[in-house]
């Protein structure tokens, strides 16, 4: 929760969802997030709705990709570790935004406790295969890893791994 808002909150690009507040309940133990509604949802409830020329898809492919670079430049960089079509949602100006840190770390060398461990964290389909083995740690480059596998997704229309059914049968 501190971590999710610690990182989110610094954030200021147009390819990252804006975070324009939040409420702790008196605990302090749960947040509300508030951010702007998209009703487009998700890139892949979006891209579903109608055809898609492969050119649009680039371009919003092209905006998440900018929005991976702005966290990968800040200082200290941010690796978002949960990068998936869910985590993508679609503007009213049709411009992809990066959504969900909650498994976000800064890559500031300090431990996060984002370690995998028997308990993965994060979507297998989009996990390099180093953060599949024990006390794996997500990297940047990982996020390029799972950037790839939705440019795959968005591309094809297939998941990765498409013909495994389950999360065993990838790993």
């Amino acid at each position: 929760l501190t971590r999710e808002l610690r990182v989110w909150a610094r954030l200021k690009h147009k390819n990252v969802l804006e975070l324009i507040g939040y409420s702790l309940n008196p605990q302090m133990t749960t947040a509300r997030f508030i951010s702007p509604f998209m009703s487009n949802g998700n890139i892949d409830e979006f891209l579903a709705k109608a055809p898609s020329p492969v050119s649009y898809k680039l371009r919003l492919l092209g905006d998440i990709l900018n929005g991976l670079i702005y966290l990968h430049s800040s200082s200290p960089p941010i690796c978002h570790a949960d990068i998936k079509p869910e985590n993508i949602l679609i503007t009213e100006l049709v411009e992809a935004v990066l959504c969900d840190f909650g498994l976000a770390q800064l890559a500031d060398g300090q431990p996060s406790g984002l370690t995998t461990t028997k308990t993965i964290k994060g979507s297998t389909r989009y996990m390099s295969p180093e953060l599949l083995e024990e006390n794996a740690v997500h990297t940047l480059s990982s996020d390029i890893w799972a950037y790839g596998c939705l440019v795959f997704k968005v591309m094809t229309g297939s998941l990765p791994y498409c013909r495994a059914r389950t999360d065993q049968q990838i790993i």
